[in-house]
């Protein structure tokens, strides 16, 4: 049963201690008062199932759900289906939403008769958050323009946690078990269910960088289950809207680019980093001769687009050479 005017706020939660807290006091002080918060517990070693349970002891708006350990596309496939409100946010549990978030999302979307809308984001470094903006600027977009802004990735990206979406958007669509970057997957097909969307450039969510992140990350063989999203992604649009076709292959363009350069600077060993790399030459070789000359891309840009098709990759900045080997 959906209840009107119920917004549900889907938390997944995994080894979080540290950050929960925080997010948890942020969801529940929200101005907007009809919530139903679900904490949904993905197999935590830590403390983080007692601190959910202890928020669910002082405010009946939250329900805690406790599952093993499947990863973040379950829990928020979990949290989906237990969901009850007209209107379905997210908010991943090491981050935080200031007050007026969710009011802020829901006036907006409802004012504007649109389908999802969209809050501007922060970013928190330690202690230190920068950009928030006060500015409730909005502007409205039909679904092919969404779309199109939504492969620009100037506006806003395909991240679910500053966005908020009637529940219809959700009707058959499941995040893909076992991969990253799960939000590629899906964001577009949601889009897709919406007839307009709004965007504000008033800032509601703040995203935190972790420090221990940013010292321990390295290359995720999962960066490469990406593709499988961009396969889909071009059949579909390409099917759909064929006239957003350069914003998306675009789009793959620069997802590539940044892979190679994820692989340079964080896999120092040679046959690894060669492995990796041959993945993702063969995935551009595969549409290589479907892209555009997109004008938008330089001379450089195109110049390194044409080394991984021909899986053989030299970068002068980090003084490596990287070699595609069959896969």
């Amino acid at each position: 049963m959906i209840n009107t005017g119920l917004i549900s706020i889907i938390v997944p939660v995994y080894n979080v201690e540290m950050y929960l807290e925080k997010c948890l006091l942020s969801i529940c002080n929200q101005t907007k008062k009809e919530l139903e918060i679900l904490l949904i517990n993905d197999g935590s070693t830590d403390n983080s199932p007692s601190i959910c349970e202890e928020f669910a002891k002082k405010d009946p708006r939250i329900v805690v759900i406790h599952q093993s350990s499947q990863g973040v596309s379950a829990a928020r496939n979990t949290g989906i289906k237990n969901a009850t409100g007209e209107l379905v946010g997210f908010v991943d549990s090491d981050d935080w939403i200031l007050p007026d978030m969710f009011e802020n999302l829901e006036n907006i979307l409802e004012e504007n008769n649109c389908d999802i809308s969209i809050c501007g984001y922060a970013r928190q470094f330690g202690d230190e958050v920068t950009d928030i903006r006060e500015n409730n600027h909005f502007l409205t977009l039909p679904q092919e323009e969404s779309l199109r802004e939504l492969f620009r990735g100037k506006i806003y990206r395909f991240a679910l946690w500053n966005k908020l979406y009637r529940r219809h958007c959700f009707d058959n669509i499941t995040f893909p078990l076992g991969r990253i970057h799960e939000d590629l997957a899906v964001s577009y097909k949601l889009f897709l269910k919406a007839n307009r969307i709004v965007n504000t450039s008033k800032t509601g969510y703040i995203y935190r960088t972790r420090e221990e992140s940013i010292l321990t990350t390295k290359f995720h063989k999962g960066r490469i289950d990406s593709y499988k999203a961009w396969d889909e992604i071009i059949s579909t649009i390409s099917k759909v809207y064929p006239q957003l076709m350069d914003e998306v292959w675009l789009r793959f363009v620069w997802w590539s680019l940044d892979n190679v350069q994820t692989i340079l600077n964080q896999i120092s060993d040679k046959e690894e980093a060669n492995e990796q790399f041959a993945w993702i030459s063969r995935e551009v070789r595969k549409h290589f001769h479907k892209i555009p000359k997109l004008k938008q891309l330089s001379w450089k840009v195109k110049l390194q687009l044409l080394m991984i098709n021909y899986q053989y990759y030299i970068s002068a900045k980090n003084k490596k050479i990287l070699k595609g080997q069959p896969t």
